[in-house]
């Protein structure tokens, strides 16, 4: 049985992800189910925060076509066919054969996204150097000038799809019947509160304390515990929502914690959350959890950030 990987551990896979770069000569030389020989296994680190706003919808379709354009000669004629090889998330160097460009599409689309398993990363990153979108020198400038990325649900859902649920890490939701009840990157921020009997919303620090073998969802809410998410609420007004996700076993109660911000507090809960945040991209910090309110709804000192922020807190089951 696989040992299931922690939020801060999967986190890791992206930002020391591992690449194997070859040439299209390489790959035609490859035998069998063996890597193209000749290539070799970088490790990149891809942590930037990418997200499908209006405001980066015209960045990301540029980014996407500009991949396309490279790779769709290669998917023109009948019975053409792309293998690449991506290293899993629990170390197993895998193949995988695509036939169309519709097939392809349904893992390199998602990392341009903000939606991206590591391992479509790999194919993205693969791809591109193959067949010439840049040098393989510059894999980590194409990284880092926010080309691919995460956003915060594409990191939370990619974790629980495909370690919680042990989904594969080359399928997404997408029936209506798989969209309600499987975890997924573009699945919608409030829905994780209470998601088909796999989430549950709780009321006390002390669950969480009490529970270390499990990660928690931190939802952004307001003060009366409404969860935010990237809607246009029945004001009229946008709300743009976030969600975090919390390292097993690494939630305590922390007695006169030293943060001016929080006020003079006898104690707090003290807890190592992961995110992908605008800004700051993939990151994981030290959170203080306050007693919740009369709404459920938590006041946090954010360590990323240095600021107090309002969340809801869900046990993922």
């Amino acid at each position: 049985m696989a040992i299931r990987l922690t939020p801060l551990q999967y986190a890791d896979k992206y930002r020391r992800l591992e690449v194997y770069l070859y040439t299209e000569e390489q790959a035609q030389a490859a035998v069998g189910d063996g890597l193209p020989p000749g290539g070799e296994w970088t490790t990149v680190q891809v942590h930037s925060y990418r997200i499908n706003l209006h405001q980066a919808y015209h960045s990301t379709l540029t980014s996407l076509e500009a991949f396309k354009n490279v790779v769709r000669p290669h998917l023109d004629a009948q019975d053409e066919s792309i293998t690449v090889w991506v290293k899993t998330v629990q170390g197993q160097v895998v193949g995988k054969t695509y036939r169309s460009r519709k097939d392809l599409a349904e893992n390199v689309n998602d990392p341009f996204y903000g939606k991206g398993s590591p391992e479509e990363v790999q194919i993205v990153l693969q791809l591109a150097v193959r067949y010439g979108l840049f040098p393989r020198g510059q894999i980590q400038t194409y990284c880092d000038n926010g080309n691919i990325g995460l956003d915060c649900n594409g990191f939370v859902g990619c974790y629980l799809r495909h370690v919680v649920e042990g989904m594969p890490w080359d399928t997404d939701a997408h029936t209506p019947q798989e969209v309600r009840t499987q975890f997924d990157a573009n699945i919608s921020i409030r829905a994780l509160l209470d998601f088909n009997h796999r989430t549950q919303a709780v009321n006390s620090v002390i669950d969480v304390v009490q529970s270390p073998g499990s990660p928690f969802l931190l939802l952004m809410s307001d003060e009366k515990g409404r969860v935010l998410d990237h809607f246009t609420d029945s004001d009229g007004n946008t709300s743009y929502g976030h969600v975090m996700i919390s390292e097993p076993g690494s939630a305590h109660i922390a007695h006169n914690p030293r943060i001016p911000k929080l006020g003079l507090k006898e104690r707090a809960m003290r807890l190592k959350v992961v995110e992908s945040a605008g800004s700051k991209g993939l990151s994981d910090s030290y959170y203080y959890v306050l007693p919740g309110n009369d709404h459920n709804a938590f006041h946090a000192y954010r360590g990323l950030t240095d600021s107090l922020i309002w969340v809801r807190l869900a046990k993922v089951l």
